[in-house]
């Protein structure tokens, strides 16, 4: 039969106690106004622009401007799940050239898709994080697309 070093067995046992468990991914609890804002702040654009943009190659800046309105009320319905409230008040219509209103939507936008997509791991709202991620995403795309179509 073996022999059993109680030395050894003892060092074992500390080293397996000591392990802490691993930590639990919490989710991320920081406010979400900043990003609320950044979608509204583009749907308030796109609805200026719509003004400024007449002609069938802008019907796309209606279909952005509502998807942003829902993004809003997406972020917003996640606060107020969480039991915190963002309250906004309407903005005002921002009257900037039209190249230079895409340019900061797209980085808005660009922010926004950084942001939501860093989020899609959370444990509580993943599944949310990631669609507007994905939206957010496509909205990249099609204003790189829009401003391409101001230089034709």
């Amino acid at each position: 039969m073996e022999k059993i070093d109680k030395h050894m067995e003892n060092r074992v046992w500390q080293r397996v106690q000591a392990r802490e468990a691993a930590p639990e991914v919490q989710p991320r609890r920081d406010n979400l106004k900043p990003w609320i804002l950044a979608a509204q702040e583009n749907a308030a654009a796109y609805r200026s622009l719509e003004l400024q943009l007449i002609g069938k190659q802008w019907d796309g800046l209606r279909r952005l401007e509502q998807e942003s309105s829902r993004m809003v009320h997406s972020l917003r319905g996640i606060s107020a799940l969480r039991g915190e409230t963002v309250k906004l008040t309407p903005l005002p219509t921002p009257r900037e050239a039209p190249r230079r209103a895409l340019e900061k939507c797209f980085h808005r936008s660009l922010r926004l898709w950084q942001e939501l997509d860093s989020r899609c791991a959370d444990p509580e709202w993943a599944v949310v994080f990631r669609s507007l991620a994905r939206r957010a995403e496509d909205h990249c795309a099609q204003l790189t697309e829009l401003i391409g179509r101001l230089d034709t």
